[in-house]
């Protein structure tokens, strides 16, 4: 029997001959859409979206993947990460002044040795130093281990410590919002 979906758009029927896996997977996506869209298809909200078991959309509009935090402590929402020396699948908070950054933590207060949501692309906080930061400011590591300094004048000497640029002003030892891009 062919399920009667009732949502703002064309959506699929679930068909009669459909597997308990594939008719699971659209009942669920079903429930998302209809939860987080209004009947004109606009967003209710910003939401959050799972892509898989090791990636997702933020509700700030970042790409964020899953990797262990081995920093040695609880992870710091903003605090811009490199990967682990020889650990696989894990990260450390960024050396000061680091080029191999690739995201920031998501969220504050994940465990060392836990799973935690690295933001890799898109909008994200990144935890400014002492410097604090102005909308428009290029943000490149710190000599702060962990955090976001400001750099404008450009210089090949700090091109692969940048992370990106701020679209909102922070001050100091605040999170900014950035759209960040790392070199």
């Amino acid at each position: 029997m062919t399920e009667n979906i009732e949502i703002p758009f064309n959506f699929p029927q679930i068909p009669d001959d459909a597997s308990d896996d594939m008719r699971q997977f659209l009942v669920e996506l079903r429930r998302m859409i209809t939860s987080h869209f209004v009947a004109d298809g606009s967003p209710k909200e910003f939401v959050d979206v799972m892509v898989g078991s090791k990636g997702r959309l933020t509700p700030l509009g970042g790409l964020a993947i899953l990797l262990t935090n081995k920093s040695g402590a609880v992870s710091v929402a903003g605090d811009v990460i490199q990967s682990h020396a020889t650990i696989a699948d894990a990260v450390i908070v960024a050396d000061a002044s680091a080029t191999n950054v690739f995201g920031a933590f998501y969220e504050s207060g994940i465990a060392d040795g836990s799973s935690a949501w690295i933001v890799v692309a898109g909008k994200a906080d990144i935890h400014m130093d002492a410097g604090g930061c102005s909308v428009q400011d290029r943000i490149i590591t710190s000599a702060t281990a962990g955090r976001g300094d400001v750099s404008n004048a450009p210089a090949v000497a700090v091109h692969f410590q940048e992370i990106g640029h701020a679209i909102e002003a922070a001050a100091a030892n605040a999170n900014a919002l950035c759209v960040i891009h790392f070199n």
